[in-house]
């Protein structure tokens, strides 16, 4: 914001006065800045049912920090219905998202298989069914709501799933329940329809049904591209400056991932395996590389060899994080989800009491 003060001396007063307008303007300004960065924001974390105890334990070692628990538990089946993955009902995880009063919402996935979504999206009658089956998932189980993550949904049925959504939230929201809705990155709409289903995803028309829009704001580089940062910073600066322009900020919540790649070319291709924070500090340890920070994304690094092969090593820690965490305030939007609760940095929860005053 520039403050411009007049010549015309219909408008411009003494400069002494001038200058107690300015001062007055850049103290709301900067009182306002402080309010937005010192706001409670919500903390959320999928939780995956393959890494359930090392996310129980996250949650218990960090009581009263995560505020929405979304368990990775269900998913849309190759018929159009919605069936319980790996550890479905843990009553650990519910009774330990209950006594630490967590929203439950649970996520339901399509497994990156856009055509079972398309197999029931485009026909209304299948369509309500699904919508009655989620809603009634939600109500036998008593959670607060349910996230939907359908990815790789097709360009072309972007009215379809908005219709889908819009139908959800209805029939939810009749229930005073809650629909989160997790969203491809883009920086522009309609998005790129060869990026992981982002232009199927109408990121206002979702907004207006849903309670939570959840960004997914990583694999900017991914595990079968060419190695560089999961998640930069500037990449994630650009997408929230985007985003909060067609979806209300007390909505919105960036998706931040914990997790990073090992790339090494393979038969002529670089491959990456995903690893843990965990792995990235031993294989920096065994092979005596030191971590180094990239300062345009903010993320670690380090390169090793191993076998003659050179191995490039990219993830998350506390410092990236804190570098998105600066983002969550500076566009004072709702929150943070986390991929994954489980196997992150340790160092990740004091930055977030920090910076997100949890």
């Amino acid at each position: 914001m520039i403050l411009m003060l007049s010549t015309n001396p219909v408008f411009a007063g003494s400069r002494k006065n001038n200058n107690l307008r300015m001062n007055a303007a850049l103290g709301i300004i900067s009182s306002q800045a402080a309010a937005d960065a010192g706001k409670k924001r919500i903390v959320s974390g999928w939780l995956p049912g393959w890494g359930q105890k090392d996310g129980l334990n996250t949650i218990n070692n960090n009581s009263g920090v995560i505020n929405e628990l979304s368990p990775f538990w269900y998913y849309l089946n190759t018929a159009g219905g919605v069936s319980g993955a790996t550890g479905t009902g843990d009553p650990d995880v519910i009774n330990t998202a209950r006594s630490q009063n967590q929203i439950i919402l649970p996520t339901i996935s399509n497994a990156f298989d856009g055509s079972r979504v398309v197999r029931v999206i485009r026909d209304p009658a299948k369509r309500g069914l699904l919508v009655n089956n989620i809603v009634s998932l939600v109500i036998q189980n008593n959670y607060h709501g349910i996230d939907i993550d359908f990815e790789n949904v097709p360009a072309g049925d972007r009215g379809n799933f908005t219709a889908f959504i819009q139908e959800l939230g209805r029939g939810l929201h009749a229930q005073g329940k809650l629909l989160s809705v997790t969203v491809m990155p883009k920086l522009s709409e309609p998005g790129n329809p060869n990026a992981g289903g982002s232009a199927s995803q109408d990121y206002a028309a979702i907004a207006a049904a849903a309670d939570r829009v959840r960004i997914m704001a990583y694999d900017y580089h991914y595990q079968s591209g060419q190695p560089g940062p999961i998640a930069p910073a500037e990449w994630v600066d650009r997408l929230l400056a985007f985003a909060v322009t067609v979806i209300p900020k007390d909505k919105l919540e960036l998706g931040v991932p914990t997790y990073g790649y090992d790339w090494a070319p393979t038969g002529g291709k670089t491959n990456g395996r995903a690893i843990i924070y965990g792995k990235a500090q031993q294989l920096s340890a065994q092979f005596g590389q030191g971590i180094k920070v990239d300062a345009g994304s903010s993320s670690p690094f380090f390169n090793y060899e191993a076998g003659g092969v050179t191995h490039h090593v990219w993830f998350e820690n506390a410092q990236s994080l804190s570098a998105k965490l600066d983002l969550v305030n500076k566009y004072d939007i709702a929150g943070i989800a986390i991929w994954s609760l489980g196997k992150e940095d340790p160092a990740n929860w004091q930055v977030i009491k920090d910076k997100l005053h949890r």
